[in-house]
């Protein structure tokens, strides 16, 4: 499998609960293979399949869970 490494900046990402909100949204993505979050620095590591979901999409379903993300430039 071919994989990337996204990582995102995520606001609203506030406590351990934000943490398990944000992880299993991602983890519900086809194509997401591992999600690291970092609450102190309020950004998500994610490996996924880019042919299966993109950087675009990952921050997509974090926003619409109501947790504003953007992918970081490489």
């Amino acid at each position: 499998m071919n994989s990337n490494e996204t990582l995102l900046d995520v606001r609203g990402m506030n406590c351990g609960s934000c943490v398990r909100h944000i992880s299993q949204a991602l983890d519900a993505l086809d194509g997401v293979e591992e999600v690291h979050p970092s609450l102190p620095d309020k950004t998500v590591r994610v490996r996924h399949d880019p042919a299966r979901v993109s950087a675009e999409q990952l921050a997509g379903a974090l926003t619409a869970k109501g947790y504003p993300a953007a992918a970081r430039a490489a």
